[in-house]
Formats: C-alpha cells, sequence, structure tokens
C-alpha cells in the first residue's frame, strides 16, 4: 500500500515517540545500602557496636565515608557456628553494581541465578584488584534474578566489606520482588558477563518527570521537523502553479 507524505509524516512522528519512550525507561537505576532490608545475610549481621556481636557479619562505620555503613566479614566465626559468610539479593534489572570498600581484599564467589527458565552463572572474584566495583553486566531483565556472594575462606586474614548495590532496570517499576532464594541444585551457566572491573558510572534514579521532559522534547522536535518539511511542500507546490500559469503567456505567436 502506497503512503502519502502527510502518512508518512504522522508514522514518522509515531515511531520517534516509541523510541523515546524505550530509550528513557532504559535509564533508570536504584542503589540500595548494605544495611537495606532487602538484603538477607547468613548469618545474621548485628551491630559492631553492641557488646553481643559475635556473628561473621557486623555493621560498622565504612572506612571511606565516616557518615555511611559498611557490612563487614572477615570470615567464619565460632559466635556463628563456622557458617561461612553469604548474602541474597532478588531484583529485576539487566545490569548490577557492587560496591565494595577499599580496605576489602577477600576472594568472594558470585553467583546469580534465574528460574523460568533456570539459568546460572559464578565467578571467583578478587575485591583487593576490583578497585571497589563489581559489574555485572547481560542479565534477562525480563525476569527476577537472585544474586549470592559468599566468602571464600582463605589462611590469610582477608576482609569483605560490601558498601551498596546499584541496579540498571527497564521499567519503572520496584527492581526488587518476593522471589524465593534459590535452591542449591546445580542448574547450567548462562550469559552474563561479571567483571571486577569497573566499566561506566552508574547515575541515580532518573525520575517521571525527567522521563516526560525527554518525551515531550523529542516530540517537539519532530513536531518542528514536520511544519518544516510541510512549508517546503507548500511552498514547492504553488511555485509550481504559478510556472504552468505563466507558461502560456511566453509562447510566440507562431507556436
Amino acid at each position: 500500500m502506497l503512503v502519502g507524505p502527510p502518512a508518512r509524516c504522522w508514522l514518522l512522528v509515531c515511531t520517534t515517540v516509541v523510541l523515546s519512550l524505550r530509550v528513557a525507561v532504559r535509564a533508570e537505576n536504584v542503589t540500595i545500602q548494605s544495611t537495606a532490608p532487602e538484603i538477607v545475610y547468613s548469618p545474621p549481621a548485628c551491630n559492631a557496636s553492641t557488646s553481643s556481636c559475635d556473628s561473621a557479619w557486623q555493621v560498622l562505620a565504612s572506612p571511606d565515608n565516616s557518615s555511611a555503613l559498611v557490612t563487614s566479614t572477615s570470615g567464619p566465626t565460632n559466635g556463628s557456628a563456622a557458617l561461612v559468610p553469604q548474602l541474597f539479593l532478588t531484583f529485576t534489572g539487566s545490569t548490577l553494581y557492587i560496591r565494595t570498600s577499599t580496605a576489602s581484599t577477600a576472594l568472594v564467589n558470585v553467583s546469580l541465578a534465574t528460574h523460568d527458565p533456570a539459568f546460572a552463572i559464578t565467578a571467583r572474584v578478587d575485591t583487593a584488584a576490583a578497585g571497589g566495583l563489581i559489574t555485572v553486566v547481560d542479565l534477562p531483565s525480563d525476569r527476577a534474578t537472585t544474586l549470592t556472594v559468599s566468602f571464600v575462606p582463605s589462611d590469610d586474614a582477608t576482609l569483605l566489606e560490601i558498601a551498596n548495590f546499584t541496579i540498571v532496570t527497564t521499567g519503572n517499576d520496584s527492581p526488587f520482588s518476593s522471589s524465593p532464594l534459590p535452591s542449591t541444585t546445580a542448574i547450567p551457566t548462562f550469559s552474563p558477563i561479571i567483571s571486577p572491573a569497573a566499566t561506566s558510572q552508574a547515575t541515580s534514579k532518573q525520575t517521571r518527570d525527567d522521563i516526560i521532559a525527554e518525551v515531550l522534547g523529542a516530540v517537539l522536535g519532530v513536531a518542528l521537523c514536520l511544519f518544516a518539511a510541510a512549508g517546503f511542500l507548500f511552498w514547492r507546490k504553488r511555485r509550481r502553479k504559478q510556472l504552468r500559469t505563466r507558461s502560456p503567456q511566453t509562447r510566440t505567436p507562431g507556436d
């Protein structure tokens, strides 16, 4: 089916608006601190300032920022029945940033798993070489992912201090859900990439007003282009009409 100039212009407007909405939604980032209730610690974390705190996970002041908190562990303790320290976080997003303090030196196993279908990936990361940031990219954004971070015991004294997590989402809904933690059954590997180096800096959460402003800006730009094109077509049509009306007057008598 042939489409005339006005229809093509409106098709261009609709396509641009849809693409603008998709681009705007991709910029949704959410950051939570290590003490957020969405994070599950095993054994449970306790406040290091209390005398009864003997858990392997302890909440204390960050060595990088005295006004911030980190959740810290140096490995299994007798007070926690020698359990290997782990943390769990279930979320939905395409990218994950795990920030640690500069004092972190421990080796950790970073695992991510999804269900329906079931996929998983595990990588060992040296937090001393990670520069304070562990990056996970290419996560499935259409279903919940469960993160597991496990401390790797060592003969040498090592430390793991979790500062915060940033999740890059693809929508305005909360990235957190009530999905259950994964079972210990082995499941096949999948495509996400875990990197101990900082490849990009995550931005703060984009508000709905920012998204609306970006879409309106895109629509306004397309509308201006549409008006300019319509004006040119009107001028061109009028010009041709004037040339046709003048052409008989320029003919010679012998024609």
